[in-house]
């Protein structure tokens, strides 16, 4: 994490919670989880108070002391629903390092990402262009990795639910993705661009919809990755484990405050040692004004302190590394429409 970082949380803080997103990319589906009443309560502060854009300025610290002068880190700029259409970051020497923008249609829906390294627009490092039908579900994605042209096909059911997912690579099929549901369990089956199956998921779900149990078998059928799922009665995750030939090999559990807010986040690895791997601190009207985080048990916690005016809009951050003595503050300066 670092003070860009710390300029996107401002706005931009996601913790996990509620709402289950596969990312169908990879062969296993990871799971996002992401809390829509902070990230909403965001968006409306921006667009409430009219936030055209924010700058971050990065200010060492020399003792006890921040620099008088700062460096311009991060260029943020908003659409009038709060939403971030471009943001720019800087080097130390003040040179463009990225250009990232943003394109919605009229219901939020994110049309376009794209992405462009030295600021030189007319070589994209990443794109994405998406399309959606009529019940907000992508239906297409086009554009570059980095690497490659690639484009996804996604079909569903006349219930919505997801049906068929077709990825291609230079216009070539490279992996297609059949879904078969019955009653509570959905199948996915994976072939590759010669159609033989590789790989076989197998999700099971409660009657609230709620993921319970993910298992990845391989060609040969045999079990290769087990995941499972437990929530509280507000459907917030509380707990997943991970398993490997029948071992728990990392489990996680996610702990809310009083008014649903996502506060700690636990592990727990195959040495059965169990530490606060995440913290998160709210002020009264639900803001954040600390993230704690560290790797492992035996190390001290980094952290991030935010700061607001009585509008609520973040002004200042403090970040610190304790195990290589860095520290820094950010300030946010803002332009309003």
């Amino acid at each position: 994490m670092g003070i860009v970082f710390a300029a996107l949380m401002c706005f931009y803080f996601k913790p996990m919670k509620k709402r289950l997103f596969f990312l169908l990319l990879s062969l296993f589906s990871f799971v996002v989880w992401s809390q829509p009443s902070i990230d909403k309560k965001l968006r409306d502060n921006i667009a409430e108070n009219k936030i055209r854009s924010q700058t971050s300025w990065e200010y060492k610290y020399t003792g006890d002391q921040p620099e008088s002068t700062g460096t311009r880190t991060s260029e943020t700029k908003y659409n009038a629903s709060g939403d971030a259409t471009e943001i720019i970051t800087y080097n130390p020497k003040g040179m463009v390092m990225n250009v990232e923008k943003y394109r919605y249609d009229d219901t939020g829906n994110k049309l376009e990402y794209s992405r462009y390294s030295g600021g030189n627009e007319s070589q994209i490092a990443y794109q994405k262009i998406s399309v959606y039908d009529n019940r907000h579900n992508v239906t297409e994605e086009k554009g570059f990795d980095g690497v490659e042209k690639f484009s996804n096909y996604y079909a569903y059911d006349a219930q919505g639910k997801l049906s068929e997912i077709l990825y291609y690579r230079n216009n070539l099929l490279k992996e297609k993705r059949l879904f078969s549901k019955d009653g509570l369990k959905t199948s996915v089956s994976i072939y590759n661009s010669s159609g033989k199956i590789i790989s076989r998921l197998l999700l099971s779900f409660d009657d609230k919809d709620n993921l319970l149990e993910e298992t990845v078998y391989g060609m040969n059928q045999d079990i290769i990755e087990k995941k499972t799922y437990d929530y509280d009665d507000k459907k917030n995750i509380r707990r997943e484990s991970k398993y490997k030939l029948n071992k728990m090999t990392l489990r996680t559990t996610y702990n809310y405050n009083d008014a649903g807010d996502l506060s700690e986040i636990l592990e727990e690895g195959q040495d059965g040692v169990r530490f606060i791997k995440k913290s998160f601190s709210y002020s009264a009207s639900g803001n954040i004004t600390e993230i704690k985080w560290r790797r492992k048990a035996s190390e001290d916690f980094n952290s991030i302190t935010y700061y607001y005016d009585a509008k609520g809009i973040c002004t200042q951050s403090e970040t610190l590394y304790p195990s290589t003595n860095f520290r820094a503050l950010t300030k946010y300066t803002y332009e309003f429409n």
